[in-house]
């Protein structure tokens, strides 16, 4: 089969991703300070309990690709992320909407082992920093506080791949 130039230029712009999560930059660099010790609430190999995130990976349907998840860090859930690298085969990118959140969801992945195949960011969510189509997964908290931060539902749909599934959480769930 030939690959157009869309699907060859999708294919790069997605191993770009996964490099840029491998090769991350430290810790430093983007909160001004390093992290790391364990985060209260979490467990130091999976994060949130084992159930919430086998849920959320059954309900997706997939357990590799690439996983965004949007609004990260937020208190009760802040090893969401390393979690979802920790029980699936996915790379794992978390936007958190603060330093705080985004320091305590990286201080998660770093306890949890899984830095490389997930990282957490505060990045702006208007528009997101992905391009179309890139995303298998996109596990989102929080939706009214990204919403008032200016993330619209179209805006997910744009980097979502054709058969990419959104779960948007509530309650933790």
């Amino acid at each position: 089969m030939m690959r157009t130039s869309k699907q060859f230029s999708k294919t790069l712009s997605c191993v770009s991703i996964a490099l840029a999560l491998v090769l991350s930059l430290p810790d430093s660099a983007i909160f001004g300070q390093t992290v790391g010790g364990a985060v209260p609430g979490t467990s130091p190999a999976t994060g949130p309990a084992d159930p919430t995130v086998k849920a959320i990976l059954e309900l997706a349907g997939c357990s590799q690709g690439l996983c965004l998840h949007l609004g990260c860090g937020r208190p009760g859930s802040v090893g969401l992320t390393a979690a979802l690298a920790a029980q699936s085969r996915m790379l794992v990118h978390g936007l958190a909407l603060d330093s705080d959140s985004g320091s305590r969801s990286q201080a998660a992945i770093i306890t949890s082992k899984v830095l490389g195949q997930a990282r957490a960011e505060m990045l702006p969510v208007k528009p997101l920093p992905y391009l179309p189509d890139c995303a298998d997964l996109v596990v989102i908290e929080d939706w009214a506080a990204l919403e008032a931060a200016g993330l619209t539902l179209d805006e997910v749909r744009r980097v979502v791949a054709p058969g990419g599934v959104i779960l948007i959480l509530k309650d933790g769930k």
